[in-house]
């Protein structure tokens, strides 16, 4: 693998991430979970592929080394906004919950209260 092999996977992931990216607003939370850990994964298998990957000179091994380094930290960010998107959802999917359990309580609470009074 050369610089623009490395190229070729940095365009090729960012365009698969921009597709996920359009597509996570319908996903359910479990989806999310799933594309997120595909990305985590994603990096840890690419990253230790290409961690070692050397030129033949050293004016190769630099601009090599850059292309690894900018393909790594897109890989990062992949992974960081498919868990930051899904643990927005995390959080507003709890945050019903916890409404619905609070507005449940308050009518259980008014429940008991009518029925004592009229006893």
């Amino acid at each position: 693998m050369d610089f623009d092999g490395i190229l070729q996977l940095v365009e090729k992931d960012r365009l698969r991430f921009k597709e996920w990216l359009e597509e996570s607003g319908s996903f359910t939370l479990a989806e999310l979970n799933a594309g997120y850990n595909k990305w985590l994964e994603h990096y840890n298998t690419t990253y230790a592929k290409y961690k070692d990957l050397e030129a033949d000179n050293d004016a190769k091994n630099i601009s090599l080394l850059a292309a690894k380094l900018m393909y790594f930290n897109d890989l990062t960010n992949f992974a960081m906004h498919a868990l930051t998107i899904y643990t927005t959802k995390l959080k507003e999917e709890y945050d019903v919950i916890k409404d619905q359990s609070r507005s449940n309580s308050k009518k259980t609470k008014k429940v008991k209260k009518y029925h004592t009074a009229s006893d």
